[in-house]
């Protein structure tokens, strides 16, 4: 157990917790990706599409910050589907 000094709080680690400052193991940037798609694929019935690139190589008029959404702009202008 640990004291706060801070308004006499008392603060208790978590069993099992590494120590303050510790450094801890994360799984790789693809590890997290591929799960977090594999959740929405398997889990909620979701469609992986390939990524597009940030400034596009064949549409000189869609250059901002997309979200992830400049592979649906021929949806979201009826001239496309994602079927």
């Amino acid at each position: 157990m640990k004291s706060g000094a801070r308004h006499g709080v008392l603060r208790l680690a978590r069993p099992g917790a590494p120590p303050r400052g510790a450094p801890v193991s994360s799984p790789p940037a693809a590890e997290i990706r591929r799960r977090f798609r594999e959740y929405f694929e398997g889990r909620l019935g979701h469609e992986v599409v390939p990524s597009s690139p940030v400034v596009p190589h064949e549409d000189p008029t869609l250059l901002f910050t997309h979200a992830g959404m400049n592979q649906f702009k021929d949806v979201f202008l009826g001239q496309g589907t994602r079927d």
